[in-house]
């Protein structure tokens, strides 16, 4: 066999591998701490998003709401670093659940929430 055609087969077998077992990247994901938590009104907390399969690890932070909450019954959170401030007041007419979302900033279909619930502060004894 010539030195060409050794170099053709090997070109050859690597293509196929190539082909063959695909050249998957990584999956990218976003996780989001705490995943589930109750927050006292009119106080702050700070959500932190980890980012997997990726090493652009910018994210935006959101509110979602369901149930007919409207976004200033849901708090705020700041886009940028992801402190979340409750509500003056735990939502009564519609349903107490917020969602605190983190998106790749340069892919929003690459996300992950948190369950937020408003709750009220200590009764004094």
């Amino acid at each position: 066999m010539s030195k060409r055609s050794v170099a053709f087969w090997g070109l050859a077998c690597a293509i196929v591998m190539v082909v063959a077992c695909g050249s998957q990247e990584p999956q990218v994901r976003v996780a989001v701490l705490p995943a589930d938590s109750e927050h006292v009104v009119r106080t702050s907390a700070q959500f932190t998003a980890s980012v997997f399969g990726s090493l652009n690890r910018d994210v935006v932070w959101s509110l979602e709401t369901i149930g007919g909450l409207s976004q200033p019954a849901a708090g705020s959170i700041d886009a940028d670093t992801g402190i979340y401030t409750a509500p003056a007041d735990i939502p009564r007419d519609a349903v107490n659940q917020i969602f605190v979302r983190a998106a790749l900033r340069n892919d929003p279909s690459v996300s992950a929430t948190a369950t937020v619930k408003i709750i009220g502060p200590p009764l004094d004894p």
